[in-house]
């Protein structure tokens, strides 16, 4: 909650710096609501930051991030849909979505530094449904880049998505895998609450 009380007190700052500091703010403010698990209030910030001008490959990659999630919680929710054709006609829309507006993000904010060419080429495997490709290049990323606790999360994204259609031993076997990645990405950053939602959400899954 201190955290979050934080990065309430910057948005009322940069409320009161003027229209010069007001883009980078909104961009600092949507990279601390992404770390804090909030991809809904980030996507928000950073929006707002690139429609004032700060339309920076970092930015982007965030913003693709954020949208990442938000995708993923809506894949988790349109997996529970009972009838097969109107599942199928909701996981069909949300790709359409995340194809259209999510990859060219990630794309197009390749060249943010510091961000192994693997996890870049996972994302997008990931966004197009190759959901096991994704996890392969997640699980190279973070061998070329150890410190880099996103190819974790993104693993446990990618094998979440993988096996929530499976069914029996195969599903529990995938499940465990990603809420293990998900666990692994918190410990090595315990202050993304992102990551540690995520291993909850695949336990209750699970």
């Amino acid at each position: 909650r201190n955290l979050e009380d934080r990065v309430l007190q910057l948005a009322g700052e940069v409320q009161t710096v003027g229209s010069l500091g007001e883009a980078p703010g909104q961009y600092a403010i949507g990279r601390a609501w992404l770390a804090l698990g909030r991809p809904e209030q980030a996507q928000l910030n950073l929006g707002k930051a690139r429609a004032l001008g700060f339309d920076t490959p970092e930015l982007r990659s965030a913003l693709g991030r954020a949208l990442l999630e938000l995708h993923q919680r809506a894949l988790d929710e349109a997996w529970r849909i009972g009838p097969e054709d109107a599942r199928k006609e909701a996981l069909d829309r949300l790709q359409i979505r995340a194809t259209s507006r999510i990859e060219p993000l990630l794309k197009s904010g390749a060249t943010a530094s510091l961000i192994p060419l693997a996890y870049l080429e996972g994302q997008s495997a990931w966004v197009a449904g190759r959901w096991e490709e994704a996890a392969a290049r997640a699980r190279e990323a973070a061998a070329q880049a150890p410190w880099f606790y996103e190819a974790r999360l993104l693993e446990a994204q990618a094998l979440l998505s993988w096996g929530l259609p499976k069914s029996g031993p195969e599903r529990t076997a995938i499940l465990a895998a990603a809420q293990e990645s998900a666990q692994s990405a918190w410990k090595a950053a315990p202050c993304d609450v992102q990551a540690l939602e995520l291993a909850g959400r695949i336990g209750v899954l699970r």
